[in-house]
């Protein structure tokens, strides 16, 4: 029995699909990163007892940013791995030749912009946090 060679049109479902889990995996690895900084900056300003607690460590400070800069870098390489598969999906598909418009499916293509700006929106929120633990720690 011989396998048909897909149409066109298949080859571009496949793409354009795993072109729309990647750019999924971006918003929700984003906004889930943005709801944990805000919970942790919440928790600091809220928690009596753990603002005691990081009162009565000095050794803290440095650890905590210790492990917020490695989050972000992560974070960093994570939406680099995400922007770069998004991109050589999007690539890819306008190499096939389906009949469907660019504008059609370049909505799912991760861009930079967008990258650059949860990434600088994050580094403040990581940058306060570590502030916040500085000054109680004091």
């Amino acid at each position: 029995m011989e396998i048909e060679s897909p149409t066109d049109f298949e080859k571009f479902k496949f793409v354009f699909e795993a072109l729309k889990d990647v750019s999924n995996m971006y918003g929700q690895f984003s906004f889930t990163a943005t709801a944990s900084i805000l919970l942790v900056i919440g928790w600091i300003l809220t928690s009596d007892d753990l603002r005691a607690f990081i009162g009565n460590e000095p050794n803290l400070k440095a650890a905590f940013a210790v492990v917020v800069a490695s989050i972000f870098a992560v974070e960093i390489y994570l939406s680099y791995v995400l922007y770069k598969d998004s991109a050589d999906l999007y690539n890819h598909i306008k190499t096939i030749d389906s009949g469907i418009t660019e504008r059609a499916y370049e909505y799912k293509r991760i861009d930079s912009s967008t990258i650059w700006l949860f990434l600088t929106v994050h580094l403040l929120m990581y940058l306060f946090l570590i502030y916040l633990v500085w000054i109680i720690s004091r």
